[in-house]
């Protein structure tokens, strides 16, 4: 199995730090993101204009998170704002080589070139270029013919849309420490659904990757992974879009013909808090943890094998 789980965590400096994006500041590599390996540190690269990895604009949430923020505040940007910040600044679409950003290209090439999986965590102050790294590496994967399930703010699986519980089945042994997580928070031992992150997730997966999607038989059933993605998708109870998001994520750790990429940015946002609570009392209600969301469990990537 060709898998790297690609993990950023978010560590708050008060501060950006200045991150050199004139062009005139460093020399242009001439290279685009598909040579990312052989980019220098300190030099630019390309990435051309197209919609190859639409996730990193803000807008691409928009239409699906479209009247789920609660009250009259708008809904997040859930795409990735550094690189949108850097590119309205600049007006150039090109990026800067950082020695993380050599360290995930030397990661992917060694990876292409093996069966193995591999989990990668970055972590650093603000504006160290965490994200735009986890960016280019999205970007050489699906060039390279990856499949890279991007999610460039962990932020959007926690909060954001309807919430339903979930029960336990009789005699479920409790075997995850995330279900204890739950059950400390919850003594009725529920978890719960919240699909509007695992929609954007399946919309993304599917725009990007129907056609190699239908090719990889999901395990739960005889359905390609692309079928369910859409099944869990038009679905219009809370926990048919969370099991389709489980399942697809499975379904292509689990495969082995093609190679896969799973990125998540804002990684501590899964063990952080979330927007949901249980109302226990007429004048009380209970925040629940991300340990209680069904689909926050699942995608702590870093927990796996």
């Amino acid at each position: 199995m060709h898998a790297l789980a690609l993990c950023r965590c978010h560590v708050d400096s008060g501060a950006s730090r200045p991150v050199g994006r004139l062009l005139s500041r460093a020399w242009h590599s001439g290279s685009s993101v598909e040579s990312l390996a052989t980019v220098p540190a300190g030099q630019y690269f390309d990435v051309p204009d197209d919609e190859l990895v639409p996730e990193w604009q803000s807008r691409f949430f928009q239409d699906t998170r479209a009247g789920l923020a609660s009250g009259s505040r708008p809904p997040r940007p859930y795409g990735c704002v550094g690189l949108e910040a850097e590119w309205a600044w600049s007006r150039s679409r090109a990026l800067l080589s950082r020695p993380c950003t050599q360290h995930l290209a030397s990661e992917l090439a060694d990876l292409a070139a093996s069966a193995r999986g591999q989990h990668v965590h970055l972590s650093g102050w603000t504006g160290s270029g965490k994200s735009v790294a986890m960016f280019a590496a999205v970007q050489w994967a699906r060039r390279a013919g990856w499949v890279a399930l991007y999610v460039p703010s962990a932020q959007a699986l926690v909060e954001g849309g309807s919430l339903s519980p979930c029960l336990l089945p009789d005699g479920a042994e409790q075997e995850e420490e995330n279900w204890t997580e739950a059950q400390v928070r919850d003594p009725e031992g529920i978890s719960y659904d919240a699909p509007a992150g695992a929609r954007l997730m399946l919309r993304a997966l599917l725009q990007a990757h129907e056609q190699q999607l239908q090719g990889v038989v999901s395990p739960s059933g005889g359905a390609s992974l692309a079928a369910v993605a859409k099944e869990g998708l038009a679905a219009g109870d809370d926990h048919a879009p969370v099991d389709a998001a489980l399942d697809v994520k499975q379904g292509l750790l689990q495969q082995s013909d093609l190679p896969v990429l799973l990125a998540l940015d804002g990684y501590n946002h899964l063990y952080h808090r979330t927007t949901f609570g249980r109302a226990v009392h007429p004048w009380h209600r209970l925040a629940l943890p991300p340990g209680a969301l069904r689909l926050a469990r699942g995608m702590r990537l870093l927990e796996g094998p």
